[in-house]
C-alpha cells in the first residue's frame, strides 16, 4: 500500500520487496489485489454491520481498487499497529462465522462450474 500512496503506478514495488526465491511478479500483485478487493466488495454488507464503511464506496470512483482496499485496511485494521496480522484474522473469522463463507476468494463448492 506505502507504494501506491506514494504515487507510484504498477505493482513493481510492492514484488520487490518480497524473498526473490517466491516468484511473486507485479501480475501475480495485481490479480491479489482484484482478488481482495472482490472478496471485500462482496462482505461490504455484512462488514458494515460492525465497521463504519462510509468512504469506501465513493473512494473506489476516484482511486480505484488500491484506494478501495486502503480505505477497507484502515477501518477494519485501525491502529493496530505490529498487530495488524492479529486484527484481520479476528475481521475474517468473525465474518467466516457469521456468514460460512471467505473473506477473500471463494471456496470451491461455489465456484461456477465450466470454466471458459
Amino acid at each position: 500500500m506505502r507504494h501506491w500512496e506514494a504515487g507510484r503506478q504498477g505493482f513493481y514495488g510492492a514484488s520487490v520487496e518480497v524473498d526473490p526465491d517466491s516468484g511473486v511478479t507485479p501480475w501475480l500483485v495485481a490479480c491479489w489485489l482484484v482478488v481482495v478487493a472482490r472478496g471485500l466488495d462482496r462482505a461490504h454488507a455484512e462488514l458494515c454491520r460492525h465497521y463504519d464503511l462510509t468512504g469506501v464506496r465513493s473512494i473506489r470512483r476516484t482511486r480505484g481498487p488500491w484506494g478501495e482496499v486502503a480505505v477497507y485496511l484502515r477501518v477494519l485494521i485501525g491502529a493496530a499497529g505490529s498487530g495488524w496480522p492479529d486484527r484481520i484474522l479476528s475481521v475474517a473469522s468473525r465474518y467466516s462465522r457469521e456468514t460460512q463463507l471467505f473473506l477473500i476468494g471463494v471456496a470451491s463448492q461455489h465456484r461456477r462450474q465450466g470454466c471458459a
